[in-house]
């Protein structure tokens, strides 16, 4: 009768390794048939047991990265912990309706595949040279509040947020924007979808708005 592999990953052996080349480690956050879990502290142990000091560890986090975050004593597979890069996909636990793939790595990784693509005005680090979509809604942001300050509105933002805030206009005016309000203030969030040219007609809108109530 053919043994059931363990319930639990084993860290294999790296005593044969050749310590003077760099080690790619591939680590199961959550194996297909048994959801087993790498250790990541002992793949390290093992590391620097065989006398490599150079490696690149992935987790493959497909199912389990969206769920161990949220447990009360999840295995360590955090940048934090030591990964070089974490891969989970979207079409599981959170439903997705098409096949979504994410990888997330350390920026000093990223940054030595990425190059610059002047239409985009920035760094483009995508597998297939897609639009770096944050980098462009970040942008937004700081258009939108330096145009809203241009024309007297009161407007700032935290670094790196997306949401402009500013003191709440009319009624109109909220209820033809769709701003959120709470109080005396409201906001505009700039998502990858909000352009430039919209910014535009928004601060246009209240520059309007300003000049009939003067």
């Amino acid at each position: 009768m053919t043994k059931l592999l363990e319930k639990r990953s084993d860290t294999p052996s790296l005593s044969h390794a050749n310590r003077d080349s760099p080690a790619i480690v591939f680590s199961n956050i959550g194996s297909t048939m048994t959801g087993a879990i790498d250790s990541l502290p002992r793949i390290k142990a093992a590391l620097s047991e065989a006398g490599i000091w150079r490696s690149y560890i992935h987790c493959d986090a497909a199912l389990s990265g969206f769920v161990l975050p949220f447990a009360p004593n999840p295995q360590p597979f955090g940048f934090l912990d030591g990964t070089d890069s974490i891969s989970v996909s979207g079409h599981k636990l959170i439903g997705l309706p098409m096949p979504c793939g994410m990888v997330l790595a350390r920026r000093c990784h990223v940054e030595g595949i990425g190059s610059r693509v002047e239409y985009m005005g920035a760094l483009d680090t995508t597998l297939s040279g897609s639009r770096n979509g944050l980098t462009q809604a970040l942008g937004v942001a700081a258009y939108a509040t330096e145009g809203l300050r241009a024309a007297g509105v009161d407007a700032w933002r935290d670094e790196n947020s997306l949401i402009v805030v500013f003191p709440r206009r009319s009624e109109a005016l909220m209820k033809r924007w769709h701003l959120a309000g709470q109080a005396k203030i409201s906001h505009v969030i700039t998502m990858p979808l909000v352009s430039r040219k919209k910014v535009d007609a928004f601060v246009a809108d209240m520059a309007a708005e300003l000049r009939v109530g003067e």
